[in-house]
């Protein structure tokens, strides 16, 4: 029985399997990225106490902060955390982690794991944030050109000043591309191509490399497909307030999905003008753009045709913006705004037809009643 207990309890030396050794490296940025932490995680697969030292290149073995055991399941595991100076892994010094348990050997080397700065790459982490812009509807239609801006933005100052930015097209590089200072935390690279280069691309890229070395990546490409026509229409509106010397007129544009839209006025023949266009305003699946221009009362008076011209971000650059001309010849007493009731405003419709048209109608007209209410406040109050 003596014999048998022995042989239970007393197990040769090469039956215990060798620990496990690792070392991850932690950036420390608690002191300004100064000292990095390395730590070493030791395994085992039985109970044993194990004890952990570290080297810095060939010299003595040095104590870090090192914790107690902790057993999940049939295996042991210790974590060991030595603090080193940045300037020594920016040399390349080797650092070491060695383990010893109580069943080694007095004459076996322990386990033993290595690390340095040309072995192993810090976690690569992106200290800004990129944004890349679709170009402007107003762009694309005033000028054929397609004007992308790559934002970088973030809480440093050095950071934001030491980044680069560099365009591909298709994976072509592409120069030309002017930067600009946004305020002391941002900045802006702004690169203008042909619209009709930009509707062809399959991806256009702006890259910003950091003051660290990592590199962020944003891309976007012109959007295809069948996208339902905006519909414009034209609403007069007598200005009693400047003795019937001038006349607004306001273009309402509704849009079925979301889209940059821009608004263009043209008297005659003559070029494109800015209206007082406003924000587009959201309701379910609806966009609403309103924008007011003045006119005179003798131009009116003179027949003279007004057109209200509308573009999207989506238009491909040989379409024909969307158009909705008028004149006095074109439009009657009873299309003027606000003078009409609402029972007016709402055409007849058969008790057939779907009751949605009905509340889609007084939806549509309050919502101009609304915003179109406040442009003529703002529009007042600046003159």
């Amino acid at each position: 029985l003596l014999h048998l207990h022995l042989h239970l309890f007393i197990l040769p030396f090469s039956d215990f399997p060798k620990p496990v050794v690792s070392i991850l490296v932690q950036e420390d940025k608690d002191i300004a990225k100064k000292w990095l932490k390395l730590v070493c995680l030791v395994t085992a697969s039985f109970e044993s106490d194990i004890y952990v030292a570290w080297k810095k290149g060939e010299g003595p073995y040095e104590e870090g902060l090192t914790g107690e055991p902790v057993t999940t399941g049939s295996i042991n595991s210790v974590t060991s955390i030595f603090t080193i100076s940045r300037e020594d892994w920016d040399k390349d010094t080797q650092f070491s982690c060695a383990a010893a348990q109580s069943f080694s050997k007095s004459y076996e080397s322990p386990i033993s794991k290595s690390t340095s700065k040309s072995h192993v790459q810090l976690p690569e982490k992106s200290c800004l944030d990129v944004t890349l812009k679709n170009p402007r509807a107003r762009d694309l239609f005033l000028s054929k050109t397609a004007v992308l801006e790559c934002v970088i933005a973030g809480g440093n100052v050095t950071d934001v000043e030491a980044a680069n930015f560099n365009w591909t097209v298709d994976g072509k590089e592409k120069s030309g591309a002017k930067e600009h200072q946004i305020d002391s935390l941002r900045r802006s690279s702004v690169l203008s191509i042909r619209a009709d280069e930009w509707e062809s691309a399959k991806s256009v890229e702006c890259s910003v490399k950091q003051n660290n070395g990592v590199r962020v990546k944003k891309s976007i490409k012109a959007k295809t497909g069948n996208f339902p026509k905006p519909v414009v229409s034209i609403l007069v509106q007598e200005d009693k307030d400047i003795a019937k010397k001038w006349l607004q007129l306001v273009c309402l544009v509704n849009v079925s999905f979301e889209s940059d839209i821009y608004v263009a006025w043209k008297k005659g023949e003559g070029p494109y003008e800015e209206g007082l266009t406003g924000e587009p305003v959201k309701t379910g699946s609806f966009n609403f753009v309103t924008s007011i221009f003045n006119i005179s009362k003798d131009d009116w008076d003179n027949g003279t045709l007004f057109s209200c011209a509308t573009a999207q971000s989506f238009s491909k650059s040989d379409e024909s913006p969307i158009s909705k001309s008028t004149s006095k010849s074109h439009v009657g007493q009873e299309e003027k705004y606000p003078e009409v009731c609402v029972d007016e405003a709402i055409p007849d419709v058969n008790e057939s037809d779907s009751p949605w048209y009905t509340a889609l109608s007084f939806i549509i007209l309050f919502l101009f009643t609304l915003v179109y209410g406040a442009f003529v406040s703002l529009h007042q109050v600046k003159q």
